[in-house]
């Protein structure tokens, strides 16, 4: 969750948040708040990485985000045919 979508969540919450850096990637936002940089709002996935010093909680109630899949419409792959199918899944169950 970047600038805006964050700066949104924490009102929400009656938080002002102050973003003085954004990182590329997850492990740079892991990186950044182990080096005592500050908090970070990421998906649950992201505690399966290395975290070290690093504390994960989960948020009450539940923060949702839009995501999106892209793939080339020419890949006969079975695969990922099969990880569509279980994506538009989840998405319509949620």
């Amino acid at each position: 969750m970047r600038g805006i979508g964050c700066s949104k969540t924490c009102q929400s919450a009656a938080f002002a948040a102050k973003i003085l850096q954004e990182a590329d990637t997850e492990l740079h936002v892991i990186k950044f708040v182990a080096d005592g940089l500050g908090v970070a709002l990421m998906p649950e996935q992201i505690t399966k990485l290395p975290h070290d010093g690093v504390v994960f909680r989960p948020l009450s109630p539940t923060l949702r985000r839009e995501s999106t899949i892209a793939w080339h419409a020419d890949n006969p792959s079975q695969p990922l045919k099969d990880y569509i199918e279980i994506v538009r899944d989840l998405s319509r169950s949620r």
